[in-house]
């Protein structure tokens, strides 16, 4: 599945949303949350929906 990786901390300003390096936002997450974010902050990864956690409301890959 098509996610965008977290390169660097950042704070979106008009939603007032934070991301954490390594986490793992869907294309949709991403729209909505951080609207105002360069392209520059986020890299676009391959990850299986399965090889995925949760840890406090933030998604991540699982490391191998």
């Amino acid at each position: 599945m098509k996610f965008y990786k977290v390169v660097r901390e950042a704070h979106d300003r008009k939603t007032f949303f934070d991301s954490y390096p390594g986490e793992l936002l869907t294309e949709r997450e991403r729209r909505i949350k951080f609207p105002t974010l360069s392209d520059k902050c986020f890299d676009v990864v391959e990850v299986s929906k399965k090889a995925t956690y949760w840890f406090f409301g933030c998604r991540f890959p699982v490391a191998d």
